[in-house]
């Protein structure tokens, strides 16, 4: 049978999907999916997509109801139009809506400054003359006086203004709180790792100036035993010095020295230490008339002089520490 004689009825059938197109469109624009993921969720994007899809699908119907008018391109334009127009308006300002709801405008409070008001210099008044007081006008009533013009007051330069702006902000402004500064705790001997670098360096001060006295009298001694002794005499006498000279140390400050000599080289180089003064030192330190005591007493004047020279130098590098931290300040 030919297309022509197709009955006109059966192409005028209803398209059930163009009604179910319409139903879901609305659906998905009008509740969370759409205007809703746009307005609650905020994910502008993914909202933007979805309202798209649910053009699409209302103008599915609007775009195929009028196919069996003669006019049908015409309408089918301007249903498209006029649904775009409605859709996308009402979409508009949901976005611009929350927008504005994400996006306050912050008010900016205005200061109230109060400028001087310049007193202004009162004009003298001119008395009148006895014409003026006697003068009459034609219907017999006095003459009015003429009030003296007010002085302008002078305008105030951008300078001036500035300087009344910084005083107020200055008079609002919350004064600082003073922070106190920290006693610095003084050094002890029997805690050294608590001390400062500066309160160490003051602290070995004056026991460095023992130790040198100690090693400088041994030198002398040594020199004079040299001058005057020899042979076993030299030796015997050499070793009555090292004695005395060991007793003082021992008796002064054997145990403050390694206490402080320990410190430094932790402080300066990460516990590097001479390990021969740190064992004689030790065996010094035993009790009187042990062997350790007695063999410790007839080395001890060179010992003392090597260290007195360790002591000076270990002071010069922590004092050049201090003082490369004052800059670096």
């Amino acid at each position: 049978m030919p297309e022509d004689a197709i009955p006109e009825s059966s192409s005028k059938k209803p398209d059930r999907f163009a009604l179910v197109s319409l139903l879901v469109g609305i659906f998905v624009a009008l509740l969370p999916w759409g205007l809703g993921m746009i307005g609650v969720t905020v994910n502008l994007w993914l909202g933007a997509l979805v309202l798209a899809v649910a053009f699409g699908l209302i103008v599915y119907p609007l775009w195929t109801w009028e196919k069996f008018s003669r006019w049908h391109v015409v309408l089918r334009i301007s249903t498209v139009v006029l649904a775009a127009i409605f859709y996308f308006a009402l979409i508009g300002r949901q976005i611009y809506a929350q927008y504005q709801k994400d996006h306050p405008v912050t008010e900016i409070s205005e200061v109230t400054i109060t400028l001087p008001t310049p007193t202004p210099t009162p004009s003298p008044t001119p008395s009148p003359t006895p014409r003026q007081k006697t003068s009459r006008s034609i219907s017999g009533l006095p003459k009015a006086l003429v009030s003296p013009k007010p002085t302008p007051s002078p305008q105030l330069t951008t300078e001036e203004i500035a300087a009344a702006v910084a005083k107020k902000l200055n008079d609002e402004r919350p004064l600082p709180i003073p922070t106190p500064t920290p006693t610095p705790k003084p050094c002890r001997g029997d805690d050294l790792n608590e001390c400062s670098d500066a309160g160490l360096l003051e602290w070995g001060k004056p026991l460095y100036d023992r130790v040198r006295t100690i090693g400088d009298q041994y030198q002398k001694d040594f020199e004079f035993t040299a001058a005057h002794y020899s042979g076993d005499k030299f030796f015997k006498a050499l070793e009555e010095v090292n004695r005395r000279t060991s007793d003082e140390y021992r008796d002064c400050c054997a145990e403050e020295t390694l206490r402080y000599y320990k410190e430094l080289t932790l402080r300066l180089s990460g516990g590097l230490q001479n390990n021969s003064f740190n064992e004689w030192t030790q065996r010094l330190l035993k009790p009187v008339g042990s062997d350790d005591w007695k063999s410790a007493r007839n080395e001890g004047g060179e010992i003392i002089q090597s260290m007195a020279f360790k002591l000076f130098r270990l002071q010069l590098d922590l004092k050049l520490r201090i003082d490369t931290g004052k800059l670096r300040n």
